[in-house]
């Protein structure tokens, strides 16, 4: 994908189409701004290194979405460690 200008063009209209909706659902379930921030920057992170864009429409909506879901899972576990 990197240094490619359509896969580059493809993430751009994924990232474009998803960030808003990617950040209110970590957002809703985090509860403040700035770790709803760098959670959803970190999802868009890991798309860029993992996500096949060549995938269909819903399959990218769902792996953005279980990613969110990891990112939360690993926020509130290293939030509430157990000793």
């Amino acid at each position: 994908m990197r240094g490619d200008a359509p896969a580059t063009g493809v993430f751009e209209a994924i990232y474009d189409e998803h960030v808003v909706p990617i950040y209110r659902f970590i957002h809703a379930r985090v509860g403040n701004r700035p770790d709803a921030e760098d959670l959803t920057a970190q999802v868009f992170m890991r798309a860029v290194e993992q996500l096949d864009t060549s995938r269909d429409r819903g399959q990218v909506t769902a792996w953005l979405y279980r990613v969110s879901q990891n990112l939360i899972a690993d926020y509130w576990r290293a939030l509430y460690r157990l000793p």
